[in-house]
């Protein structure tokens, strides 16, 4: 699909859409994270990342590189709000157990950051365009690759 025919709200949806995806992929690796450090002894000196791992540290780095795109075009003031609710955001998520009020403002927060980005998708060069639509290709088959992994116990 080329960009060119992507509408900013497409775009937007796509690539938001993505985000949740990472979002829940994170929340299931460190938990797998958790249980492998459990279950390591203490003779194993040599620690490596299972497969899963692995995939979430490339699409981070996939995800970092759109956000700083994406980044790019708010002002400061907006940078440090946008700073300020990623930070409350994530208390939010390393919370075991979310109460419907906490919930609630997650989600409240949640829609601020997308609004923000979203305006920031309106303002994306052509090149910035194609650039944030191939990220979210990439993103999507590193996804696709973390499924199979985490079905096949790797």
């Amino acid at each position: 699909m080329q960009i060119k025919h992507l509408s900013s709200s497409a775009l937007t949806s796509y690539t938001l859409n993505n985000t949740q995806k990472l979002n829940d992929l994170n929340v299931v690796i460190q938990g797998a994270n958790k249980q492998q450090k459990q279950t390591q002894t203490q003779a194993s000196a040599n620690v490596s990342l299972s497969e899963p791992g692995k995939l979430a540290q490339a699409a981070d780095k996939l995800f970092n590189e759109m956000d700083n795109i994406l980044k790019s075009h708010l002002s400061d003031e907006q940078k440090n709000e946008l700073g300020e609710l990623t930070a409350q955001l994530e208390k939010f998520e390393a919370m075991p157990n979310l109460s419907a009020s906490d919930e609630k403002q997650a989600l409240e927060i949640e829609e601020k950051i997308h609004g923000m980005l979203e305006n920031s998708l309106d303002k994306l060069s052509t090149d910035e365009r194609q650039k944030v639509e191939g990220l979210s290709q990439q993103i999507e088959s590193i996804e696709q690759a973390y499924e199979l992994a985490v079905g096949s116990g790797n």
